[in-house]
């Protein structure tokens, strides 16, 4: 039997982004974070408009896509 294993650890599969672009990402989200807070803080009205009227809005379509995805792949498994 070769090396490859059905059901590798988390350390055996191959990165789909370099840990440069996550390292990127994970600051952007941050300084998006504390922006949020801070436009909260300082214009309430404006932080409040873009709390429920984008970041919300863009949280809930990832959560619904995830959960058809999800809904999909379930209802296609052949049984053995």
């Amino acid at each position: 039997m070769s090396g490859v294993t059905a059901f590798p650890n988390y350390t055996q599969i191959p990165a789909r982004l370099p840990i440069g672009a996550w390292q990127a990402l994970r600051a952007l989200s941050l300084l998006g974070a504390i922006g949020l807070a801070v436009a909260l803080v300082v214009a309430p009205d404006d932080g409040l408009y873009v709390l429920w009227r984008i970041v919300i809005p863009a949280l809930a379509t990832g959560i619904r896509a995830n959960r058809e995805r999800k809904r999909i792949s379930t209802v296609h498994e052949v049984a053995p």
